[in-house]
C-alpha cells in the first residue's frame, strides 16, 4: 500500500475541494476512486487519518454519508515521493508519478531540484577535497574507458570526458593534433 499514492489519487479525484474544508463522501464513492473494496477503503482512511493527510468523521449508521477534510498539501507530498524515489534510483516510477499527478507549478520545483543537484562540485570528503561531475542520464554506463567501450552513448560520454589524438578541421579539411604534439 503507497500511501502517497491514495492520497493523491483522492486529492485529484476532488480538485474543486479546498484543503481544510469539510466535505461530505461515502465509502462506496472512496473504494470507486481507488479501485477496491469497502473494506480495504477504510483501511486506507485509516491510513491516511494516522499520517495525519486527512480527518475522517464516519457518517452513523449504513448507507449515511462521512465527512472527510484533506489536511495535507498534495504538492508537497507529491514532490517528497518523487526526490525520494529518485534518490533510490527509479527514475522511471518518480517520473510516471510526476506526469500522472503535477502540475507546472510542482513540476518546476522538481527541474529545479534536479538542477541544483547536477554539473560540477566540490566537497570535502575525508579531509581531502573531492570532485564530483553529475548529470542526467537514463541509461547504464557500461565503461568510460575509450578503449573498451563498444556501446555508442559509452563512446559519447567518453568523448565528452576525453581529448581524442587528433582532430579533423572541417574549414581546412585538415588533420590537428589534439593531445598529439607530434607524430
Amino acid at each position: 500500500m503507497l500511501p502517497v499514492l491514495h492520497f493523491l489519487e483522492l486529492r485529484s479525484s476532488f480538485p474543486d475541494r479546498e484543503a481544510l474544508v469539510p466535505f461530505p463522501v461515502t465509502i462506496e464513492k472512496l473504494s470507486g476512486i481507488w479501485h477496491c473494496t469497502p473494506r480495504y477503503t477504510k483501511i486506507i482512511i485509516r491510513k491516511l487519518s494516522e499520517l495525519g493527510w486527512i480527518e475522517w468523521r464516519a457518517g452513523r449508521g449504513r448507507g449515511n454519508t462521512s465527512v472527510v477534510t484533506l489536511l495535507a498539501d498534495a504538492e508537497e507530498l507529491l514532490l517528497q515521493e518523487v526526490k525520494t524515489k529518485m534518490e533510490q534510483g527509479d527514475v522511471s516510477e518518480a517520473m510516471e508519478l510526476m506526469n500522472r499527478f503535477g502540475q507546472s507549478s510542482v513540476k518546476n520545483r522538481l527541474m529545479d531540484w534536479l538542477s541544483d543537484g547536477m554539473g560540477f562540485s566540490t566537497q570535502m570528503v575525508s579531509d581531502r577535497l573531492e570532485d564530483t561531475l553529475r548529470f542526467p542520464v537514463y541509461r547504464k554506463i557500461v565503461t568510460l574507458d575509450p578503449a573498451l567501450s563498444f556501446y555508442t552513448f559509452d563512446a559519447h560520454m567518453g568523448g565528452q570526458i576525453f581529448n581524442t589524438l587528433v582532430e579533423y578541421d572541417q574549414e581546412t579539411r585538415m588533420i590537428k593534433p589534439s593531445i598529439a604534439h607530434s607524430w
